[in-house]
């Protein structure tokens, strides 16, 4: 899979080739879970603060919040067979969760649960409900716990 990872922030310090394995492993995952059946080939993963994320939310949803993970999967363009994906993940809520949150884990797990939950979206999850939002949150840290990509999750940021 081909991504491209652009840093519109200045809170976390990412790595950027952990960051990109995190990923392939974490879209192999979704990919096996998926509803829709095809492969993303093409994935930018975008890293912003409160600020770009709630400009993008006012611009595409009309909504003045501030979330913690938007994805876009975009149907394949004439000549090319698969979709391509944007997750846009916001640091600046990864670094600063509610109390509950930040006493479960740190914040490189927080950070990789929104990367992981932008994946999950980008392959056909839904978290419309309440039932199906703890759905996808079991499924996501399911995916955490897999040995292989929790041991990337200490990789993702530089300290």
């Amino acid at each position: 899979m081909k991504i491209t990872i652009n840093n519109r922030q200045k809170i976390m310090k990412l790595r950027h080739n952990s960051i990109k394995k995190f990923l392939n492993l974490i879209c192999a995952k979704a990919e096996k879970a998926q509803k829709n059946n095809q492969q993303i080939k093409e994935l930018c993963l975008t890293v912003t603060d409160n600020v770009g994320i709630r400009k993008l939310n006012l611009k595409y949803f009309k909504s003045d919040t501030i979330t913690d993970v938007i994805s876009f999967r975009y149907q394949p363009v004439p000549g090319n067979l698969y979709p391509i994906g944007d997750i846009i993940v916001n640091a600046e809520k990864a670094l600063s969760p509610p109390p509950a949150i930040a006493r479960r884990w740190s914040p490189q797990k927080e950070f990789a649960l929104y990367i992981a939950h932008g994946c999950d979206h980008l392959y056909g999850g839904e978290d419309e409900t309440l039932q199906k939002r703890r759905k996808m949150r079991r499924k996501e840290l399911r995916w955490l716990s897999d040995p292989k990509i929790a041991a990337q999750i200490p990789k993702l940021l530089c300290s």
